[in-house]
C-alpha cells in the first residue's frame, strides 16, 4: 500500500540514507516520517487513504492546496494540521518554497496524543491553518521535527518507540496548547494552573518509570499530592483516571517490544515489572482480550499480508 508518496510528493527528499531507507519504510517501521518539500516539485492530484494525519510547518514561500475538497493558502510561518486524509492536490507554488512535514499512521497518532486534553487536540484538528506568531515555538517545532528525522537513521538497537511517542507528543501539546490559548485570547502564562504542572510532570514520570512502576501512589507521592488528587486531575485532563493512563503506557510499550524486539516473554516480564510471565499475561490478556503469544501472531499475520499486497501492486 503505497500510500504515503501520494500525500505529499518525495522527489525533493534528499541524502544518502534515503537511497536505503524510503518515507514509506519509515512510516511502516516507526510509524512516522519527515518529508521535506520544496518549490520543484511537480503539482499533481492525488486521492490518498484516509488513514494517515499531517502535521507541517512552512518555513519559507507560499503553497495553495486542496485537502478534502477544502482550497487552503499557507505562507511562511504558518502550521497545517490534518487528520484523515482523503483527498489532496497542490494547486500553486512558489518557487522558494520550504515546507517540513510530519506524517503520522493513525495507530501512531492516537498513542502520541494519550495524555493530551481532549478539547485542545479538537481546538488544533478544528483548525487545520494557523499562523505561529512566536518564533521561538516555530524554531521549537522545527528543532523536533529535525530530531525526528535523526531518530529514522538511529540503529535499531537505540531506536526506543518512546523516545519518539514523546518527541510527537510534545508536537502535538505545543500546536494544540498554542491554538487554544489563541482562541481563548489569553497568553499561555494566564492559562497555566498548578493541575497543568502536575498532570505535565506524571506523564513524563510514566514515561521514564512505568517499566518498574505500575501503581498510582509512587507518582503521586513524586508529586507530593494524593493518589485521589492525581486521578481527578488526569479524568479532568483526559477522561481517564490516572491507573488508566499507567495501564495504556504500559502495554503500549510491551505491544512494541513484542513485535519488535524478539525477547521471551519471561525477559519481556521482568523488564517490565511483573512477578512473572503468567503475571504479565494476565495484564496483557485484561487489556486486549488476547494472549500476547495470539497478540504477535496476529499482527505478524497482518504485517505479512501487507508486504505481500504492496508486492502485488508494485
Amino acid at each position: 500500500m503505497d500510500y504515503l508518496p501520494k500525500i505529499i510528493n518525495f522527489a525533493v527528499q534528499n541524502g544518502n540514507f534515503m537511497e536505503k531507507i524510503t518515507p514509506n519504510d519509515q512510516l511502516q517501521t516507526h510509524g512516522f516520517c519527515i518529508v521535506n518539500v520544496g518549490g520543484d516539485d511537480p503539482i499533481t492530484y492525488n486521492p490518498v487513504s484516509a488513514q494517515y494525519s499531517l502535521i507541517a510547518l512552512c518555513k519559507r514561500g507560499s503553497i495553495d492546496y486542496e485537502v478534502n475538497m477544502e482550497r487552503v493558502h499557507v505562507e511562511a510561518g504558518m502550521r497545517v494540521c490534518y487528520q484523515n486524509v482523503v483527498q489532496y492536490r497542490r494547486v500553486r507554488q512558489s518557487a522558494d518554497l520550504e515546507v517540513r512535514a510530519l506524517v503520522l499512521r493513525s495507530d501512531f497518532s492516537f498513542d502520541a496524543t494519550g495524555g493530551i486534553e481532549t478539547n485542545m487536540v479538537r481546538a488544533m484538528v478544528e483548525n487545520p491553518v494557523a499562523p505561529i506568531v512566536d518564533e521561538h515555538a516555530l524554531a521549537m517545532l522545527d528543532s523536533m521535527m529535525d530530531a525526528l528525522e535523526h531518530y529514522c537513521l538511529l540503529p535499531t538497537q537505540y531506536a526506543d518507540r518512546q523516545m519518539s511517542l514523546r518527541l510527537v507528543y510534545n508536537i502535538i501539546l505545543l500546536l494544540a496548547e498554542m491554538q487554544l490559548h489563541a482562541q481563548n485570547g489569553q497568553s499561555s502564562r494566564a492559562l497555566y494552573t498548578m493541575a497543568d504542572t502536575y498532570f505535565r510532570t506524571f506523564i513524563n514520570l510514566v514515561g521514564s518509570y512505568v517499566r518498574t512502576e505500575h501503581e498510582v501512589l509512587f507518582y503521586a507521592e513524586q508529586l507530593h499530592i494524593t493518589p485521589k488528587y492525581l486521578s481527578e486531575i488526569c479524568k479532568q485532563k483526559t477522561g481517564r483516571k490516572a491507573k488508566e493512563i499507567i495501564s495504556a503506557v504500559l502495554l503500549r510499550g510491551i505491544k512494541n517490544d513484542l513485535l519488535v524486539s524478539g525477547k521471551s516473554m519471561k525477559m519481556l516480564a521482568s523488564e517490565y515489572g511483573f512477578a512473572d510471565q503468567s503475571s504479565l499475561g494476565k495484564f496483557f490478556r485484561k487489556m486486549t482480550g488476547l494472549s500476547p503469544l495470539h497478540y504477535k501472531k496476529f499482527e505478524s499475520g497482518i504485517k505479512e499480508k501487507d508486504s505481500i499486497n504492496n508486492e502485488s501492486e508494485r
